[in-house]
């Protein structure tokens, strides 16, 4: 495996869209956890890939046994993550947010042979007729559990793969901060969970927002009943740099959250749901130690 300065430094030279720090630190996380991994697969059916951060890593690890890596998400093209507006708000190097074509475009050039980008969800593209001989090592589930429509859908999904891939990898959030500071992160993840789940169910629009918010236990018995048998689990605890907790954190604090939020009474959501939502809100707020930002990943 190469050392991950090289893997970082390749991806500050060609990726235009993305900051050096973001991605370096992305890039480690990715790197941790793939070393659980009992074997080195060689074909890979990752679900939920987003704008490809993961993606990228991922075809860098098969590239050297000419291998490929298929990734899905059910996303419009146009979608930009809250991650990309954290990014341009804080170094500010370019005019406008990229939108998710533009990311997966970027890693697609660097990976021509060993990436190929799907805009659909994972039992829409199982089931085409194209892909019905198709078998993969291992399907990759990295933070995107909190974005399906339910747990039955997730249920649904791991059904499907079975016979198709030999192992599955879920990485998500545990919901257990390991140090004072990811309390705010914690909150910041609690409230947009419960924001996404209340706008489900009024009908609104949910894109990008957590609509699957479940505990790891949760996880463990949805991938039972589905027929899976758990090989592995380890808690592991990010680098101190990594920004996904400052990037949960500013976005539910934003003004565009804060609008999405408000929506929500328009309906006759009741006063108490409301004001729940808003002394989490607070409390996310009140936890966050500006001079320890980016340890709230922790």
């Amino acid at each position: 495996m190469p050392r991950l300065s090289t893997v970082a430094f390749r991806v500050r030279n060609q990726n235009p869209y993305l900051s050096w720090y973001m991605h370096s630190t992305q890039t480690k996380h990715v790197y941790d956890i793939l070393h659980y991994l009992p074997e080195h697969p060689t074909r890979i059916l990752e679900i939920g890939c987003g704008m490809g951060t993961t993606t990228d890593v991922l075809a860098y690890e098969v590239k050297p046994r000419a291998g490929h890596v298929d990734a899905l998400d059910p996303a419009p093209q146009t979608y930009v993550c809250p991650l990309e507006h954290y990014v341009q708000s804080r170094e500010k190097f370019y005019p406008l947010p990229y939108n998710l074509g533009d990311h997966q475009h970027c890693v697609s050039t660097r990976n021509p042979t060993s990436v190929t980008f799907h805009n659909t969800d994972a039992i829409q593209f199982l089931d085409d007729d194209a892909n019905k001989d198709k078998k993969w090592d291992l399907a990759v589930l990295w933070h995107s559990v909190f974005y399906f429509e339910s747990l039955d859908v997730l249920k649904a999904t791991l059904v499907k793969l079975k016979g198709k891939v030999k192992r599955v990898l879920i990485v998500e959030y545990a919901l257990r901060p390991t140090l004072k500071y990811a309390m705010a992160h914690l909150f910041a993840t609690m409230l947009r969970g419960a924001v996404g789940e209340m706008r489900q169910k009024k009908g609104l629009d949910t894109q990008g927002h957590l609509t699957c918010m479940v505990t790891p236990d949760k996880i463990k018995k949805t991938l039972n009943a589905a027929g899976w048998k758990l090989e592995k689990e380890a808690d592991v605890i990010p680098d101190e740099e990594l920004i996904d907790g400052d990037c949960e954190t500013t976005w539910a604090l934003g003004d565009a959250f804060q609008k999405e939020l408000d929506e929500l009474g328009e309906g006759g959501t009741s006063s108490k749901k409301e004001e729940a939502l808003r002394a989490l809100k607070n409390a996310t707020l009140a936890e966050l130690v500006a001079d320890d930002r980016r340890k709230i990943s922790r």
